[in-house]
């Protein structure tokens, strides 16, 4: 199911344009390589992890934040905060599907521990080294610890 979920006001985040938020759950497993919903609840994967964001050919938007579940994204408030900073981090700092750069998602983290503080982006962070882990995905959290570690020399966290 898609769903139009939200929009964030340009004056809030200091944006051009609004930027919406859409639940789109086949884009979300698209982009992560995950074959159904039900390989997510048995891995234990906590779907707010997966978001992307998008450009848009709109003229009326800056882009759009894609997640699987927008009410569960909604949950927690810090980290939901921390991964809207963080995507809006990507205006500035491009990555493009199927690509990592790591400069641009210690750069992202930094917006968000700006933004929304620590807390929302260290719980990101943490959740995601722990899904690297049930994976078994040692790049993922190699990458994590680099992006911890570079959040920890940014400020005491």
């Amino acid at each position: 199911m898609n769903c139009f979920g939200g929009i964030l006001d340009p004056s809030t985040y200091n944006l051009e344009k609004p930027i919406g938020i859409l639940e789109d759950k086949k884009t979300i497993l698209t982009a992560h390589g995950v074959s159904s919903a039900d390989q997510l609840t048995l891995l234990g994967i906590d779907c707010r992890l997966l978001s992307v964001f998008c450009t848009s050919k709109s003229e009326d938007y800056g882009g759009f934040i894609v997640v699987f579940d927008y009410l569960h994204f909604c949950s927690d408030k810090e980290l939901m905060d921390a991964i809207i900073w963080h995507e809006i981090g990507h205006l500035h700092n491009p990555v493009t599907l199927n690509t990592f750069n790591i400069d641009a998602e210690i750069a992202c983290d930094r917006i968000a521990f700006e933004n929304s503080g620590p807390a929302g982006i260290l719980l990101l962070l943490h959740k995601t080294k722990e899904m690297g882990k049930t994976l078994g995905n040692q790049l993922l959290v190699e990458l994590t610890n680099q992006r911890l570690d570079a959040l920890s020399t940014y400020k005491c966290v």
